[in-house]
């Protein structure tokens, strides 16, 4: 879908409506890093995707344990990549060929390289992980806080720039469209209870009514937003530890979280476990049950609690969040 959009993008075709496999969701700028892969044919273009993807979740891995434990040695670093292989966000991004790793990486090697002190070249990397992921923009006023620095100002005049060069190559018609046509959708919540969707809107969706639904999506969201946001603002000193609870948070009040957007979640994972005891590690295992569990037939649910049972994903994050919420208030 993004090839072809890409390929629409070079050669002035409608971008949205244009009848593909899955309707591109994505704003024009995002297209602008596949031009690359329009210089070799589709199937190997796909394979390269793939591949780059698979080396990026193995980077992703190895440089939340470096950031997460002094000196994670290979052992600890083969058995993170294996257990974060089995789980089902991971299978589905690499199997469906989505950009989550990819984005996840440049976000992560930002934090990298930011914990380093290589501030442009972190701005530079959180620029191209918000270009892939513009929803990683719900989490830059936490990494502003967090880093204290000029990165995040940085990234975001560097995505900016990054756009009016697009626009002025390109023109702005697809940017009218996405707004006018396909910005309206996230605010339709006619099929927000499919399964796949795994965010508070979705729980609340199998749960209520439409209309209770919409309302306590929206009021929930920004509640949690906010709160966090304030819980966050009153520490003098952020760990990163701490950092970990803008994962879940940002997963549980976007507008869609398709289940392989859970990736997002493997940061938090590895920065909390070192931080935590016995009792917590065990909730955060069966949380991590819970994400990385996939129904293969969500239709056969037919019991009372199958709102509850087919929003496991959800359920999954609300527990990490609060855990990560404990280790923010407490430090322990």
């Amino acid at each position: 879908m993004l090839y072809v959009s890409a390929g629409n993008l070079i050669a002035g075709r409608q971008l949205y409506g244009a009848n593909l496999y899955t309707e591109l969701a994505y704003p024009p700028f995002t297209l602008l890093v596949f031009l690359p892969f329009l210089l070799i044919p589709f199937t190997p273009a796909q394979a390269l995707w793939v591949i780059a993807s698979f080396i990026a979740f193995l980077a992703i891995v190895y440089m939340c344990l470096k950031l997460a434990v002094p000196k994670p040695d290979l052992i600890c670093w083969m058995f993170a990549c294996s257990l974060f292989f089995i789980y089902f966000p991971t299978k589905y991004t690499l199997g469906m060929g989505q950009l989550n790793f990819i984005a996840l990486f440049g976000l992560i090697l930002a934090i990298f390289l930011n914990a380093r002190n290589r501030y442009q070249q972190a701005a530079m990397s959180l620029a191209f992980g918000l270009i892939l992921k513009p929803q990683l923009i719900l989490i830059l006023p936490f990494l502003h806080l967090f880093w204290k620095n000029k990165v995040v100002q940085t990234g975001i005049s560097i995505m900016i720039l990054v756009i009016l060069g697009g626009i002025i190559i390109f023109g702005l018609g697809g940017y009218l469209t996405y707004v006018t046509d396909i910005v309206p959708l996230y605010a339709d919540f006619s099929a927000r209870q499919v399964y796949y969707n795994q965010n508070l809107a979705a729980l609340f969706s199998r749960l209520l009514p439409t209309e209770p639904a919409r309302y306590l999506s929206y009021l929930s969201s920004i509640g949690l937003y906010l709160s966090t946001f304030l819980f966050v603002l009153r520490h003098q000193k952020i760990t990163l530890a701490d950092l970990a609870v803008v994962f879940p948070l940002l997963l549980l009040v976007e507008p869609l979280a398709w289940q392989h957007h859970y990736v997002f979640l493997i940061p938090a994972f590895i920065f909390l476990w070192p931080q935590l005891n016995m009792k917590y590690r065990s909730l955060l295992i069966i949380s991590g049950f819970l994400i990385g569990w996939n129904i293969k037939s969500p239709q056969n649910i037919t019991s009372w609690a199958s709102p509850l049972i087919l929003s496991h994903t959800c359920i999954g994050a609300m527990m990490l969040y609060l855990i990560c919420l404990k280790q923010l208030l407490t430090g322990k």
